[in-house]
């Protein structure tokens, strides 16, 4: 199984669109997964909506923190939660495009430990502004 999880913080404007779309993308691999949503302290509508698809899709849990932990304690607590036996991350954002999906969990057939990269040489990027915003 393997378990994606999105740390989110204030992420009410694109969380149940790009939440959907990560879902069809997996459904479509036919692979077993989970989503965890950990969401940390967002003062927006965020984890209403995070506890919103969690009630109406079995295949996505939340992990609410009412005290913003920060980015690294959020994803902590959540890869404890996680039941795959591969655990994975990305921005709710979708930055990264989901067809990398595939793609890493092909490379942990012989890998224990596989990370993606935007400095790789090989990498195309869209520049980003400072803030940035959701697909």
């Amino acid at each position: 199984m393997f378990s994606l999880i999105f740390p989110v913080y204030n992420e009410s404007s694109c969380l149940e669109k790009n939440i959907k779309k990560t879902m069809n993308y997996l459904n479509d691999l036919k692979i077993k997964y989970e989503i965890i949503i950990a969401e940390d302290g967002s003062t927006d509508n965020t984890y209403g909506i995070a506890s919103s698809l969690a009630k109406k899709y079995k295949k996505v849990r939340c992990s609410h923190y009412s005290n913003r932990l920060g980015r690294g304690l959020a994803l902590k607590r959540a890869f404890s939660l996680a039941k795959g036996n591969i655990v994975g991350y990305m921005d709710i954002d979708l930055a990264t495009d989901l067809r990398h999906l595939k793609e890493l969990i092909n490379y942990t057939k012989n890998h224990d430990i596989v990370t993606g990269s935007r400095y790789l040489k090989k990498s195309t990027l869209k520049i980003q502004t400072p803030k940035r915003t959701c697909n």
